[in-house]
């Protein structure tokens, strides 16, 4: 029998979106595109645990277009770097959190932190 991993979508640059499906792939079903829009047509489509988006304006276009939905996946920007400020603009915006790092022990673990969550 075929035990159903969690969906992830990352929606980044395509050299972001490979780094971050190499590191996750192990433990989850990823899918990455490198728009807000293309993120969009999945959503509508398929069930996610968890969106990754590269960018605060990737961020609100996906949750303005989930915004009816009866499924809202966590929404998790990625940034590449850590300061007050960020951690308050996704707040602001309406995301779940944020991911700063791309080392693979600190994404894999953040990762499952925000999914147990």
């Amino acid at each position: 029998m075929m035990s159903l991993r969690t969906r992830i979508l990352v929606v980044d640059a395509p050299d972001e979106c490979a780094q971050l499906g190499v590191i996750l792939s192990g433990d989850y079903d990823v899918r990455c595109v490198s728009s807000a829009r293309e993120a969009l047509a999945l959503l509508g489509a398929e069930p996610f645990g968890l969106v990754l988006l590269g960018g605060v304006d990737e961020v609100q276009k996906v949750l303005k277009g989930l915004s009816c939905s009866r499924h809202r996946p966590k929404v998790i920007l990625l940034t590449p770097s850590w300061c007050p400020e960020v951690l308050s603009l996704a707040v602001e915006v309406g995301a779940d959190g944020v991911l700063a790092s791309r080392d693979a022990g600190e994404v894999a673990a953040s990762v499952a932190a925000h999914l147990r969550s």
